[in-house]
């Protein structure tokens, strides 16, 4: 009995790390998305000021 539950622990400390791999990089992409925006914002900004 204690082997089929060592697998299941398998299981969840794999589904885990997967979870946490897609967490990271939705992360990075979030990041990414923000410099963009505040970026994009700035240029707006500028813009304006010019006309």
């Amino acid at each position: 009995m204690s082997s089929n539950s060592n697998m299941e622990n398998n299981h969840e400390n794999a589904a885990d790390d997967l979870v946490g791999e897609k967490y990271d990089g939705l992360l990075y992409e979030i990041k990414d998305l923000e410099e963009i925006m505040i970026t994009q914002f700035h240029n707006c900004e500028a813009e304006d000021k010019v006309i």
